[in-house]
């Protein structure tokens, strides 16, 4: 076998007090492990030295809520995606704008939001020090609370009427799955789907049909019918809003009184559109279906137009 000519001591270096502790520390161990061979070349890669002075993350938040006395907030980033140095490194970015200490930050992981506060760690402010090498970003690597109150022009109110055939021959909601815990006793692991029409109003006889309420909700309670992660599809085919999209996410605690979720894109005229939805059961006009109230609160996207 030859004799080692190249040794790739990896990447993780940083630009900060601890660089100069990390180097005496690989300078000690490579003499310990490599001294007898003084014709190895030491190679490594420097980029995060270089970049993560050099650059800042900013965030949108797509919704806030306050329960309970919690004010949260919905970004749309997460751990897989920019955040992702928390999982990888364990590293945790600190924010450079203030935020309550009463407050909890929500991000999407692969599509399903997650408590970044509670699970991962990430604290409210004053944040932690950076930990020592090896870490991937710092100070200047910042989560931006845009705040709905300061952006750019008005909400647009849109008001609508879902009406769900439930059960019987022409149902349009199924049970895809049953909780592995029991059907009758958790909503753990289940599956649900949805194929509703959206009217323009309460009676169904009477109202023009816009489109299609689509989603697919997941049972992440063990208790039944207590919790469950929805992703809804408002898909427009008339009215004003014909061939555009309008993307809702999140949790549905129970399926009385009102439900609210956060607005998180669209397509057409709603392309980046953010803001919220309000969904409530108002009737059940005969045992197989119910109306439901939507009112949609969007901000709209300069850049938003038909497909």
């Amino acid at each position: 076998m030859p004799s080692m000519r190249v040794l790739d001591i990896g990447r993780g270096f940083v630009s900060s007090p601890t660089f100069d502790a990390a180097i005496a520390v690989t300078n000690d161990a490579l003499a310990c492990h490599f001294g007898d061979l003084p014709c190895v070349e030491v190679i490594g890669d420097p980029g995060r030295y270089f970049g993560e002075t050099a650059s800042g993350l900013a965030m949108h938040v797509i919704g806030k809520h306050t329960r309970r006395d919690m004010r949260q907030y919905w970004i749309d980033d997460g751990l897989y995606d920019a955040l992702n140095c928390i999982i990888v490194d364990h590293y945790v970015p600190a924010s450079a704008r203030h935020r309550p200490a009463d407050s909890s930050i929500y991000g999407i992981a692969s599509r399903v939001l997650v408590v970044l506060d509670s699970i991962h760690g990430l604290a409210p402010d004053p944040p932690p020090p950076p930990p020592p090498f090896p870490s991937i970003l710092n100070d200047a690597i910042a989560i931006a609370i845009a705040d709905h109150d300061h952006a750019d022009g008005p909400l647009t109110h849109i008001h609508l009427y879902v009406h769900e055939t439930y059960t019987g021959p022409n149902a349009k909601a199924a049970a895809v799955l049953q909780s592995p815990l029991g059907a009758t006793t958790s909503s753990f692991g289940s599956i649900g789907v949805v194929d509703d029409e959206i009217r323009s109003g309460p009676d169904r006889s009477s109202s023009a049909l816009l489109g299609r309420y689509q989603g697919v909700f997941f049972g992440t309670s063990v208790e039944l019918g207590k919790g469950y992660l929805s992703s809804i599809t408002l898909l427009f085919t008339a009215g004003e809003y014909a061939g555009s999209t309008l993307s809702v996410e999140g949790p549905v605690l129970g399926f009385t009184g009102t439900i609210e979720r956060a607005v998180v894109g669209g397509t057409g005229r709603f392309r980046l559109a953010r803001g919220y939805m309000l969904f409530k059961m108002i009737s059940k006009p005969t045992p197989e279906t119910d109306v439901n109230e939507v009112n949609l609160f969007v901000l709209m996207s300069r850049h938003g137009k038909h497909a």
